[in-house]
């Protein structure tokens, strides 16, 4: 547990701090009859304690209260006890709210001579250290907002007093947080967006994966800010709520929290603006998927100077519908996965074991957190199911959840790819079964021929924290949402991978490969391994709906040309010097990858690749064989060319002034490379060259 995150547990809700000979048997006494009868525990040191009880017990007293509430009086600075308490209750930093029972806010801070002279007589008996001490108090709270009994009648004024300790008890509740681990740099930082300090109305959206902590995070700040504030609300699973209950009982649950004293049957966002209008105000609200209603929830235009609102989110784009909101006035903070350490510590503190040697247990936990790849809510949920077993159910745990994602963790990440449209799903399927850790160009030329707009698409998955784009556009997504996709992928044929959409998993591959018929389902296969090779026509000629295949080492015999016509991307590493690539239909290929292969600039496969007419990308990386670049006479939609590696590549053909769409060659360690022809000069849209 770190600490100062936990909720507040308070002995007393109240500390009363009064002169007795000022307000006792009148204002003191009315004020805890209206307190106490709200419900509110509230401590005073005259009849709380018996005769003779030292003072460090009422300072204890103040230290586990929650609100601190000194009566400023006449003689108030008369009683050292008096201005002890006040100083402890500044030294503890706590929720102090004033009242000025026959004085005014510049009596107490010394600018007249009502407590002026008390305490200069305090100083002449107890010395300069500890007046100087009171003084610095009294100055203190004085700059906080508190309340002035003027004319009011004690009765109204308690009233409307004990509404206001109401409003600030009930948010002081806090969340229990156990097993909190690896937060602290997390509060610092959002703590450090917020800035309570200063004015104006401040929004940050905490964005991450669903799982990742940002819930936590939010009640972490919610306990360690929420006095600063005249009232607070933290409404949980707000879509949930939002999509069961609607907007109006959100508007409801919003102003009843900031307002519990004038609850209303039915809130209009015009109520709840009212209710809450000039009031300084801290505001959170979880998991939220549209900033659809954001503007009638949190317009700027209800809130005082110094009001925050935190919106937790799996989408990093949530604020962008909500037009009220000041530009510049909205701080993001990324939640990332806990630290391989810190995930260590979370499992360990989530998972007691009995008679496991701690060797074994160590590496239970290292295996628990490469699992879920540090993602908080599957690690409590694996612990969940080991707390407290022996060594065997914890091996048979660790095992399934190798191969099986866990039922409440899938539900749980499942809810960001249930908002996704379809083209996204199939962009989400795709990445999550081949393009893991690749650049993302490739992909998107294929995802583009078969219409699924992944400009859009990836910009989605990227706000919607289900992928990222890292350096050199590299496509990464976490290992569970990985898991995620595969597990969809397999549910659409739990018993049969033949009826199932992509096939990564090799032993699946080959046996589809293998087999004759029974293909029709299949749009993309991965076999990265050479553990076939030779394919049939037949074998092939049943991928009826083929787009993506991806083979190692393979080679093709029999009669028949042309098939696989649906086929957009081809890959095919370590072919032999006799690859048939007349077998495929290449007409809708845009990417084709004969990388680390064994043809040479004679190889008769050159010819066939001309009547790819909508070809994007061929890739020859590592052919070591190859030592002059093919004749291009007709592939003038060829926008990327890959070399590098090849190093017997000692030419180019002057033909690739023929690719007038080229916009990429990588020639990177061609290291027999004796120069290059003057027709690159023709290819305005080559913008890179390596």
């Amino acid at each position: 547990m770190e600490a100062d995150l936990e909720a507040p547990r308070a002995d007393y809700e109240v500390f009363l701090s009064f002169r007795g000979p000022d307000t006792r048997q009148g204002f003191a006494d009315v004020l805890y009859d209206y307190m106490t009868s709200a419900g509110i525990r509230v401590f005073r040191d005259d009849d709380e304690l018996a005769i003779g009880d030292k003072i460090d017990t009422i300072l204890r007293a103040i230290e586990n209260s929650l609100i601190c509430v000194p009566i400023f009086s006449k003689t108030f600075a008369a009683s050292k006890w008096c201005l002890t308490e006040v100083r402890r209750m500044v030294d503890l930093d706590k929720d102090v709210v004033p009242i000025f029972y026959d004085v005014t806010p510049d009596d107490v801070d010394l600018k007249t001579a009502v407590y002026r002279d008390f305490v200069a007589e305090k100083e002449r008996l107890h010395g300069t250290e500890m007046a100087e001490g009171w003084k610095s108090a009294l100055k203190t709270v004085t700059k906080l907002k508190g309340r002035e009994l003027l004319k009011s009648s004690y009765s109204n004024f308690c009233k409307t007093f004990v509404n206001e300790v109401l409003i600030k008890l009930k948010p002081r509740k806090g969340f229990d947080l156990d097993t909190v681990v690896g937060i602290k740099t997390r509060l610092d930082t959002a703590l450090s967006l917020l800035d309570i300090a200063a004015g104006g109305v401040k929004y940050v959206l905490i964005h991450g994966m669903g799982g990742i902590g940002k819930t936590t995070l939010g009640k972490a700040i919610f306990n360690k800010i929420s006095s600063s504030f005249d009232a607070c609300c933290f409404l949980e699973n707000f879509q949930e709520s939002l999509k069961r209950d609607g907007l109006n009982y959100l508007l409801k649950q919003l102003g009843d929290s900031l307002d519990p004293k004038s609850a209303l049957t039915f809130h209009s966002s015009r109520d709840t603006g009212e209710r809450i209008y000039g009031k300084k105000v801290l505001i959170i609200l979880d998991d939220v998927n549209t900033g659809e209603h954001m503007g009638k929830l949190i317009g700027k235009f209800w809130f005082a100077s110094g009001s925050r609102v935190i919106i937790t989110s799996r989408n990093i784009n949530v604020l962008d519908e909500c037009k009220c909101l000041d530009e510049g006035s909205v701080e993001s903070l990324e939640m990332n996965t806990l630290e391989d350490d810190e995930a260590v510590q979370l499992f360990s503190l989530c998972a007691p074991h009995k008679d496991i040697p701690p060797d074994v247990f160590e590496r239970l936990c290292k295996e628990a957190v490469s699992i879920t790849g540090g993602l908080p809510f599957a690690l409590k949920d694996i612990a969940k199911s080991v707390r407290g077993k022996d060594e065997a159910i914890w091996r048979h745990v660790m095992a399934r959840s190798k191969n099986v994602i866990p039922k409440e963790v899938k539900n749980m990440l499942k809810m960001s790819y249930d908002l996704l449209e379809i083209e996204q799903k199939q962009i989400f399927l795709d990445i999550a079964c081949f393009f893991i850790g690749m650049e993302k160009t490739n992909p998107c030329y294929m995802w583009e021929t078969h219409d699924l707009d992944p400009t859009y698409g990836l910009e989605v998955l990227v706000s919607m924290s289900l992928v990222k784009i890292k350096d050199n556009s590299v496509i990464w997504m976490h290992e569970l949402l990985r898991d995620l996709g595969r597990d969809i992928v397999r549910q659409e044929s739990i018993n049969n991978p033949m009826k199932r959409s992509r096939i990564w998993h090799q032993d699946d591959a080959v046996k589809i490969l293998v087999g004759k018929e029974g293909k029709e389902a299949v749009e993309a296969l991965s076999l990265r391994t050479p553990l076939v090779n030779t394919l049939t026509d037949q074998q092939l000629s049943s991928f009826q709906n083929l787009r993506f295949l991806e083979l190692a080492g393979a080679n093709f015999e029999g009669e028949s040309n042309g098939l696989l016509e649906n086929l957009t991307w081809l890959s095919c590493h370590w072919c032999p010097a006799d690859f048939s690539l007349s077998k495929f239909c290449l007409e809708n290929l845009v990417v084709l990858d004969l990388s680390h292969s064994l043809m040479d600039e004679n190889w008769g496969g050159w010819s066939h690749i001309q009547v790819a007419k909508n070809l994007k990308v061929l890739e020859l990386r590592c052919c070591q064989n190859l030592a002059c670049t093919p004749e291009f006479t007709d592939v003038h939609t060829l926008e990327r060319l890959i070399l590098s590696g090849c190093t017997r590549l000692a030419a180019v053909h002057g033909s690739i002034g023929n690719l007038r769409s080229l916009k990429f060659l990588d020639l990177r360690c061609c290291s027999s490379l004796r120069g290059l022809p003057e027709e690159l000069g023709l290819l305005k849209d080559l913008s890179l060259l390596h």
